[in-house]
């Protein structure tokens, strides 16, 4: 072997060893362009060390012939591989684009989603801010007659009776805290609970409502040490109640009218508008490619209460 193909030998073993790492990497990236570029280099570097092992090399020879030989040598032993080599490159650039492409819609897609899943979060934040119908009062108060039947006939009236007394204090006219009837107990709770000064609940407010039990066990609970409560306490003890009545209210129907007629009910269709809402949110989220970042974005939106109310709903409606 001439010194000439000794050096290329020596020269390609420094190279490849001073790129290993780099190569490592690129083929633990790459490896389908790792397994080309690394016997291409040794093709070359393969006809190189055989020309000059077989022809020689000297720099101080001065017949053009033979400068003119070698080079149509090498042209022609290189030029397939550099072929091979701009072939492999245009390939790689148009999965290269394509790839890009493909990212560039995918942002797209999901930019799309995000825009689509806040229109609908920003219309039900407006519809939460919404006081029921009288539909929904008045099947609150069918509530609490069926609660009253269940606690032994008058349990849940009995057990509501020590707080309506106490409320008597907070009232500047005691003649404003009508008589119950059975009819009407609802309407009632709702008259006196704004008389004392509490807002009329809101949708949000009423799934902001966190209460361990129900309203009947609640009020049972609530019963003893009446006359000790401070006068806020009262107050909130009787707008949990309520919001607690709503809130049973509401999801008995959503459970009960899942398939109702929007023409034949046009008000407990506004009010079964929130469920819509909140369904059409989560199905979005969930036929996505993106649900992780959509539903981050849904719980944003709405406090830990809040947020945990409308879960409470969509998942009691299944889709």
């Amino acid at each position: 072997m001439s010194w000439m193909s000794q050096m290329l030998v020596f020269g390609t073993l420094i190279a490849v060893g001073l790129s290993w790492k780099v190569l490592t990497r690129g083929l633990k990236k790459d490896p389908y362009s790792m397994h080309f570029i690394i016997p291409l280099i040794l093709a070359v570097g393969i006809i190189l060390i055989e020309y000059f092992d077989k022809f020689g090399f000297d720099p101080n020879n001065r017949n053009i012939k033979d400068w003119v030989d070698g080079a149509v040598y090498l042209n022609n032993m290189l030029t397939p591989i550099l072929l091979l080599a701009t072939i492999y490159l245009l390939y790689r650039t148009w999965l290269t684009s394509k790839q890009e492409l493909a990212d560039a819609r995918d942002i797209m897609r999901k930019k799309e989603e995000l825009e689509l899943l806040r229109s609908r979060v920003q219309l039900l934040n407006k519809f939460l801010d919404t006081t029921p119908s009288d539909y929904l009062d008045f099947k609150a108060d069918v509530m609490v007659l069926n609660i009253n039947s269940e606690t032994n006939g008058v349990g849940f009236l009995n057990d509501l009776q020590p707080l309506l007394n106490r409320t008597k204090r907070l009232l500047l006219n005691e003649e404003s805290l009508f008589i119950f009837n059975d009819a009407r107990v609802f309407t009632a709770l709702k008259a006196i609970n704004t008389s004392i000064g509490n807002n009329a609940p809101t949708y949000r407010d009423i799934f902001s409502t966190q209460i361990k039990h129900g309203s009947a066990v609640y009020m049972s609970r609530m019963r003893s040490g009446l006359e000790e409560r401070t006068d806020e306490e009262i107050k909130l003890i009787l707008s949990n109640l309520v919001r607690l009545l709503y809130k049973e209210t509401y999801f008995a129907e959503c459970r009960d009218n899942k398939d109702y007629d929007v023409n034949i009910e046009p008000i407990k269709h506004q009010d079964m508008l929130v469920t819509e809402m909140a369904l059409s949110i989560i199905q979005l989220v969930k036929n996505s490619n993106y649900e992780c970042e959509l539903f981050n974005e849904y719980r944003f939106h709405f406090s830990s209460m809040e947020f945990a109310g409308l879960q409470e709903l969509t998942n009691s409606n299944s889709l």
